[in-house]
């Protein structure tokens, strides 16, 4: 254990043989927002710039989650910030609003949940 800087350990003890994460859902991130701006958010598209979307994914990082979520819609999409790869996760991605779009979408490790404009 020397090469990662563990030089010794508190106890002379031998470990239990438990895993903390066996899953992805042994480990849940979810991102949260102010409710206010939650609230604000308008169910029927009213000619707003953006389309809010959740999105749900599952051992895969935030970037190549985008990158998916790009090519479903054709169109840059945006996250607010990067989440754990080795986890499942939740946060808010935002892509330009067309009239009718998809109010779920399923593609690989990902799944996106229109929340409103």
């Amino acid at each position: 254990m020397q090469e990662i800087g563990i030089e010794g350990y508190a106890t002379n003890y031998a470990g239990l043989g438990g895993k903390i994460r066996t899953s992805a859902k042994d480990f849940e991130v979810h991102e949260i927002i102010e409710g206010n701006i939650l609230n604000s958010i308008e169910k029927e598209y009213s000619q707003q710039r953006f389309a809010i979307f959740t999105l749900e994914k599952t051992n895969i990082d935030s970037i190549h989650a985008a990158k998916i979520a790009s090519r479903l819609f054709g169109v840059k999409v945006r996250i607010l910030g990067l989440k754990d790869s080795r986890a499942y996760t939740t946060q808010y991605l935002a892509v330009r609003a067309v009239k009718n779009m998809q109010p779920s979408l399923k593609k690989s490790d990902i799944t996106l949940n229109l929340l409103g404009y």
